[in-house]
């Protein structure tokens, strides 16, 4: 017989349900010039348009290491912990193994060091040796190419990930960023929108750079801040400092006030 669907999982996909219509509000809302009082563009055209549908294929991921592969790895994270990137690249420069988790323990001691440059520098010799990229790879990638501000490689390494690897929190948060980065809302929202359609969890991180695209983004921007922000309601996530402070200065009175009034009723807003 089959399990009874219990009252969680009800309610996960009822939320999942909710946030799929919100997401669709939210479409309806976003034009190539900010907001449109036109049609709506579909979900499925938009993904093509910005280089984001998503790969039915798992890809690789990041498997057991070899007893020399765990040395050089904990080492590589000693040193990254310390801040010593000198220490990173000279024992990198000495290990003789090819195996993923090196060069992605080295992309990340970049980041942790910021020493992107480096970082891209891994990243590019990685695509070299054909060595098969996890989408941690593509994480760190995203992280540091947006560091540099080269968003041509960014949308390029996405494209290549989502054809290759099933998209994860950190994935999509890396995109998330780097959409906010470049005010890019459309971006923010189609991540969000594969996200909740592929059952990968949404956080209030996720949204809170999402927030930040809409405040990047020329024009306004209102409209789009009040779904995201409701789409974080619907999660039954938290907002904190940095959701508030990512909002759009319209929409910060308005909305701080409706989540006060809603969720804190202690308070006497005036």
């Amino acid at each position: 017989m089959p399990k009874p669907t219990s009252d969680a999982m009800r309610a996960s996909i009822g939320k999942r349900g909710r946030l799929s219509i919100l997401m669709t509000l939210l479409w309806s809302s976003i034009s190539p010039d900010g907001f449109a009082t036109g049609g709506q563009h579909p979900l499925s055209t938009l993904r093509e348009r910005k280089g984001l549908a998503l790969s039915q294929r798992s890809g690789p991921i990041d498997g057991e290491l070899s007893k020399e592969g765990q040395r050089i790895l904990s080492l590589i994270c000693e040193a990254r912990e310390r801040g010593d990137w000198r220490q990173v690249r000279q024992v990198f420069a000495t290990s003789t193994s090819s195996e993923i988790q090196i060069f992605n323990a080295v992309m990340q001691a970049s980041i942790a060091c910021n020493q992107n440059e480096h970082g891209a520098q891994i990243y590019d010799s990685l695509c070299n040796l054909g060595i098969n990229k996890t989408a941690t790879s593509y994480t760190a990638a995203i992280r540091i190419f947006t560091s540099l501000g080269r968003m041509h490689r960014v949308r390029d390494i996405w494209t290549e990930a989502i054809s290759t690897c099933q998209l994860d929190e950190p994935l999509g948060a890396a995109r998330i960023a780097a959409a906010a980065t470049e005010g890019d809302v459309e971006s923010a929202a189609v991540v969000l929108d594969q996200m909740n359609g592929s059952s990968v969890d949404i956080n209030v991180a996720h949204l809170s750079s999402a927030l930040r695209a809409c405040w990047q983004a020329e024009g306004n921007h209102h409209n789009a801040a009040k779904y995201l922000f409701q789409v974080l309601l619907d999660l039954d996530l938290q907002p904190n400092i940095v959701t508030f402070t990512n909002l759009t200065q319209r929409a910060q009175y308005c909305l701080i006030k409706q989540y006060t009034l809603n969720h804190i009723g202690a308070l006497n807003m005036i």
